[in-house]
């Protein structure tokens, strides 16, 4: 089957091809010659194996620079300048899996994100707190009207709110990630539904269903939502119940709406019928199925969690991609990715200037907005930029 444009785009994406090889270039890879010693040190993902500043290159290092199994640590930011802790999962001892640099421009880059949804006057807000009282509460009760309210809100405003996409990902915490993925799964799903022509109302059914899609997850075991290692097969079993539970919560609290009620227990079923908790496969799920489950693990991907560190946008690109045909319908995942573009909003990206910037929408016609991020000033205020029409610059890689 052939590979579709946006798909090529990802996975051979061209930095500049000095090494000879099919384009597959990495940026750490740029005029590395076999023997000649290394400017930074590299490790394998995961901190196993070291190669130390000037060690000399070999065939083997650049197979795995170029296959991006391992990383760069170049470690030439003051130690006063790195707040660990951006995501609490990451452990002190982790400093060899980042760029130091990486911990400093995410930190400067962070306090910017944070005010974007104030900014925007974020409507989802008290969506967020009604959640939030859910989850410290499993019992109590939340106001379906005034979600289904800002819900419209947020479907109204969603062409020029656009740039808090960029917000997803940023802002939950590990161990309390339960309101933020709801109010980032629902903006995400109100954008794609309204990308992909659906209307106003199958728009409204379909990020309500992703505001109450997990609800079911409280009454299933709330130890196993923050538990930091794996999940034993008995404790797996309970959580595949939560489509279930989360179509009884939504029946005991009044909310008797079929097309809401199937979206909700279809959300975890996938294309191939892998999924649960019925194995539906694609002849039975509906569209407005496979997008609600798409933009629901996509968010998953991007936000960190208590047993494992976010990916990076194009990360869970290539993971998708890997999925269409699989878990989501080719023609579904290749739209999505055409749209959203090849670095997202939110990714945080270097240049070849060696500048910094932090994409704020998917390109366009109109241009390709983000901010740039001045690492030598002392304020959060960055100038916004359109990425397409800085001549001579261009993006050579993802930092986050």
């Amino acid at each position: 089957m052939p590979i579709s444009c946006a798909e090529k785009a990802l996975s051979h994406s061209k930095i500049h091809d000095t090494s000879g090889t099919d384009g597959l270039t990495n940026p750490w890879e740029i005029n590395l010659e076999i023997g000649e010693p290394l400017p930074y040190e590299v490790v394998l993902k995961g901190g196993q194996i070291r190669f130390p500043k000037g060690h000399k290159v070999t065939a083997d290092i650049l197979k795995m620079l170029r296959e991006g199994i391992v990383e760069q640590v170049q470690i030439d930011w003051s130690a006063e300048d790195v707040e660990y802790g951006l995501f609490p999962q990451k452990r002190r001892d982790s400093q060899t899996e980042q760029h130091l640099k990486n911990f400093y421009v995410m930190k400067k880059a962070r306090a910017r994100i944070n005010s974007i949804s104030g900014d925007f006057d974020d409507p989802m807000s008290p969506v967020k707190e009604c959640l939030l009282a859910l989850w410290n509460n499993p019992s109590a009760e939340i106001d379906i009207n005034l979600i289904t309210r800002k819900i419209d809100e947020c479907i109204s405003r969603a062409p020029e709110n656009v740039k808090l996409l960029s917000t997803i990902g940023w802002n939950s915490e590990p161990g309390n990630y339960f309101p933020s993925h709801m109010v980032e799964t629902s903006r995400f799903v109100s954008w794609l539904g309204l990308m992909m022509g659906f209307s106003r109302d199958e728009v409204r059914t379909m990020s309500l269903a992703a505001i109450m899609h997990d609800i079911g997850e409280l009454f299933t075991g709330r130890d196993m939502l923050v538990k930091a290692g794996g999940l034993e097969p008995s404790e797996m079993k309970r959580l595949r119940e939560h489509p279930r539970k989360s179509v009884e919560w939504l029946k005991r609290a009044d909310v008797d709406y079929e097309n809401l009620h199937k979206l909700v227990l279809r959300h975890h079923e996938r294309h191939d019928g892998t999924g649960y908790p019925y194995n539906l496969n694609g002849k039975i799920l509906e569209k407005s199925d496979s997008i609600l489950a798409l933009a629901d693990v996509y968010v998953a991907l991007v936000n960190p969690r208590p047993y494992r560190a976010p990916m990076t946008r194009r990360q869970a690109l290539r993971m998708l991609l890997e999925q269409k045909g699989k878990w989501f319908p080719i023609e579904l995942v290749e739209s999505f990715v055409s749209m959203i573009g090849i670095y997202p909003p939110g990714s945080l990206v270097e240049l070849s200037s060696g500048r910094i910037a932090l994409v704020l929408e998917p390109p366009s016609k109109e241009g390709w907005r983000a901010l740039m991020i001045d690492l030598e000033s002392g304020s959060d205020e960055f100038r916004e930029v359109d990425l397409k029409g800085i001549e001579g610059d261009y993006i050579t890689r993802e930092i986050a």
